[in-house]
This record gives structure tokens, C-alpha cells and sequence, in this order.
């Protein structure tokens, strides 16, 4: 039987952003999370919160200004949840950020409310990249290498040579750059410390869409919006706001069919019910 697993790990970065020093690591305290990311930005935020942190550790993490916490550095947290089955471990890291703000509730039950937000140092940092007679497949792997973050390549698949490239700048101005090299063919973007790098067919959807249905993991009914719809899903920390959902819903039949994802919500409690992924979606037209 699959069990939760959720995870924080609370760090600071030292000067230059390499080297991540471990405060904690947190398995079996109450967690809740409520973490959202929207397509195409360049950072996610939410709020995390922690039951059953001493006292030492309240003080340490707080955001309360005085005179000894002014002097501390900022903190970051990192937050992996998803399932664990014997030796399967079905989990991933949702959020990994700087904490904001951190407040601890009243006692009996003292919470530790901490809102953050995804990390944009890397967004603000130039490089330089420098590259010859390479693909397009290659390309995407040395700018995640140089700008040192996760490239994902699900349906990046063309191996398109390309002659010279020359690039002097931070990531956002990058990703315009590369819209223009690859439009037609590849949608590029950086979302929540991965660059995502898609193939898209002429209709602009990817070949396999993630099915969405009661044998699937879809939770409740989906709910009609101005755009679409609103649908949630058991925790999947896999989700890629690049997927297209394909929704079969035999309660409401007249929201099948295929959406982009606009916004993502994970929610969740490592002891209570709550447990899932939520998605805005926006329908494409059968005919597109």
C-alpha cells in the first residue's frame, strides 16, 4: 500500500549560490503546504508550515526582527512530497525557494507558517555561451549546464543542426532569443528552476496528453470556468504545467475534452486528508 511521503529541508546558500548548507531535514513532523505555479513565470510561492519544531528551531527560523535575528542570513526550503511503496519511491521536489516570511502560531499546537517563494537569483545572474555545429538537443543541455538547472526534455526529440550560437545575458532574455529560433517547432521556458523545452505538432499540443478521469486519479467533479475548468487530481509531483490534460468526466460530460494547463496548485498535509494536485485549465477547440 502506497504511503505518503513528505519531506522539508530548510538551508542557506553560501555567497557565490553553490554550495547549500543543511540546517534541517524534517520526515515525520505535521506538514501543510499549499504551493501554486503559473505557465510561463519564472517563479512559483505558497505557504508551508511546520507543527512540532522546538523551540530552539522556532527562533532559529522566525522572521521576527531583533537584534540577533537581523543578523542571519536568508533561509531556503526545499519540499518533497509525493508516495513511497516498499522500495518504490514515487516522490519529487514541488517547491525549492527562499522563505519570506515565518511566523509562529500560539501555543498548545505552535505552527510555523512560512511563506516562500521560488528562488529568482538564477533569473537575475549573466552568461556567456559560445557553441558550434551542435543540435538543438545539445544546445538546450549545455544553456541547462552553464546556467546550472534541470532541463526537461520530454518531448524535445529534433536533433535539427545548428551552425553558430552566440548568447550574452540572463535567462529571461534568453528564452526570447530561443522563441525566435525555435518558434513553430519548440516551445522554450524556464518555470520553477527547470528549463522545458517541448516539441509541438501543428496543432500546438503534445502527442500524449495525461488523461484525467475517476480510474486516473481526478477527485471530485471538475467545475466549469469562464475559460475552461478547475480540476484536482491525487498529488502527482510529476505533473509538467507543459502537459495537456485530456478530461473524461462521466458526471459532466460537456467538459471533456483537451486543456493547457494555466495554473498548477499543489496541496497537501503529511497526516490530514488533503492530499492534491489542482489544475486551472483552458479548453482547446476541437477544431484547432
Amino acid at each position: 500500500m502506497k504511503k505518503r511521503k513528505v519531506v522539508v529541508e530548510i538551508y542557506r546558500l553560501s555567497a557565490d549560490k553553490k554550495q547549500r548548507d543543511v540546517l534541517l531535514t524534517l520526515e515525520n513532523l505535521a506538514v501543510r503546504f499549499k504551493i501554486t505555479q503559473y505557465r510561463g513565470t519564472v517563479f512559483s510561492q505558497g505557504t508551508i508550515s511546520v507543527c512540532g519544531l522546538s523551540k530552539e528551531h522556532i527562533n532559529q527560523l522566525t522572521t521576527f526582527q531583533g537584534a540577533y535575528l537581523a543578523t542571519q542570513n536568508d533561509k531556503y526550503i526545499r519540499l518533497t512530497a509525493g508516495y513511497v511503496e516498499g522500495k518504490d519511491d514515487e516522490s519529487a521536489v514541488i517547491f525549492d525557494g527562499l522563505i519570506f516570511k515565518a511566523i509562529p502560531t500560539m501555543p498548545p499546537d505552535v505552527w510555523l507558517n512560512m511563506e516562500v517563494f521560488s528562488n529568482l537569483d538564477l533569473v537575475s545572474e549573466e552568461k556567456e555561451i559560445s557553441v558550434e555545429n551542435t543540435t538543438a538537443k545539445d544546445l538546450v543541455k549545455k544553456i541547462a549546464s552553464v546556467f546550472d538547472v534541470p532541463v526537461v526534455l520530454d518531448y524535445s526529440t529534433s536533433n535539427a543542426t545548428i551552425d553558430k550560437f552566440y548568447f550574452k545575458g540572463n535567462l529571461p532574455s534568453l528564452e526570447r532569443k530561443l522563441y525566435e529560433m525555435f518558434k513553430n517547432d519548440k516551445v522554450f521556458y524556464y518555470e520553477q528552476g527547470k528549463i522545458i523545452v517541448d516539441d509541438w505538432s501543428k496543432t500546438n499540443r503534445p502527442s500524449v496528453p495525461y488523461l484525467i478521469n475517476t480510474e486516473n486519479g481526478m477527485v471530485f467533479m471538475p467545475k466549469p470556468t469562464t475559460y475552461g475548468c478547475n480540476v484536482s487530481i491525487f498529488l502527482n509531483p510529476f505533473f509538467q504545467m507543459s502537459q495537456i490534460a485530456k478530461i473524461e468526466s462521466t458526471q459532466i460530460p460537456s467538459l471533456n475534452g483537451n486543456y493547457t494547463v494555466y495554473m498548477l496548485t499543489h496541496e497537501g498535509t503529511s497526516r490530514d486528508v488533503p492530499f492534491y494536485t489542482h489544475l486551472s485549465c483552458m479548453r482547446i477547440p476541437s477544431n484547432v
